[in-house]
């Protein structure tokens, strides 16, 4: 999970929250420490122009990201699997994924109607079954309480 891909994208989609595309060309990209992406594009000059483009996503269509390799998922993949626990326990659904500088995923899950963040770093991360919509995460309460996401 992860990676650079972004990076190295030559053009994205830009995607507003009422799903508004755009074709964007990318002109730089840069990691900035914490993790975070720095990205400018062609054609969106000055602060003032930027601005317009606040709460959009930034998106790459399947097709031009290439084959994952055998022990890689898509993390926008798992939005919508059942979180269950190695004794079979259901946790909750992922809703979505956090989007924070962390070394890894934050999941974005909902159990009884509350919406909690889960860090997934890769050890805990046991088996996706992209079929039955369903990953098996190691956690254990001794792992840190889940936190609640503000909204």
């Amino acid at each position: 999970m992860g990676g650079d891909t972004l990076v190295d994208m030559d053009e994205v989609t830009l995607l507003s929250p009422k799903g508004e595309r755009r074709a964007s060309s990318v002109k730089t990209c840069t990691r900035l420490s914490g993790g975070a992406l720095l990205m400018t594009f062609n054609g969106i000059t000055g602060r003032d122009q930027a601005e317009r483009f606040r709460g959009w996503q930034v998106v790459v269509d399947r097709d031009v990201l290439g084959e994952l390799d055998e022990d890689e998922v898509y993390l926008a993949d798992l939005v919508g699997c059942t979180l269950i626990l190695p004794d079979g326990q259901t946790v909750g659904e992922v809703m979505g994924l956090y989007d924070a500088p962390t070394p890894y995923p934050m999941l974005i899950y909902q159990v009884d109607g509350r919406e909690l963040l889960l860090p997934l770093p890769p050890e805990n991360f046991l088996e996706y079954i992209p079929a039955e919509r369903r990953l098996y995460i190691a956690w254990t309460p001794e792992d840190g309480a889940p936190i609640t996401k503000e909204r």
